[in-house]
């Protein structure tokens, strides 16, 4: 098939979100990108595309890091705007605090389950204190 021979690496997710309907591509997509993660297809609605956008989607904010002048906070809501449409359930393993997810998930129709953990799973010597735990402003947040 052509799906085989396309190097989804050279794909940006926003250019594939938009035009690409085509599940053997997505699962090809999912398989490469993440190899050693469970694909449980049947928890992504039998859909290789919304188990794609949901990961994506967790993995943006996961590797998110706020900037002083916000360029940070707007790359990840330009880029988690493609997976809007198909996106139902996302799970972030590790969210930072501070991060205004009212502005970034206020617009996903289809959310119907968000599961967080607050902190940082790989610190290292970079250990912040003020990056752990989930914040006021984070629950006002939330609450919008």
């Amino acid at each position: 098939s052509t799906i085989e021979l396309v190097n989804t690496k050279k794909i940006s997710y926003s250019m594939a979100a938009q035009y690409i309907k085509n599940e053997v591509f997505w699962q090809k997509s999912a398989l490469e990108r993440w190899p050693n993660r469970p694909h449980v297809i049947s928890e992504h609605g039998m859909s290789w595309r919304r188990l794609y956008a949901e990961y994506h989607i967790s993995e943006q904010f996961e590797r998110y890091y706020p900037s002083k002048c916000g360029t940070n906070l707007n790359s990840l809501v330009h880029e988690v705007g493609y997976a809007k449409p198909f996106v139902q359930t996302i799970k972030f393993r590790q969210l930072r605090a501070e991060i205004n997810l009212s502005r970034v998930l206020g617009d996903f129709q289809n959310l119907q389950t968000l599961d967080l953990t607050y902190g940082n799973r790989e610190t290292g010597m970079g250990y912040e204190k003020s990056t752990f735990g989930m914040k006021i402003k984070d629950a006002l947040s939330l609450s919008r």
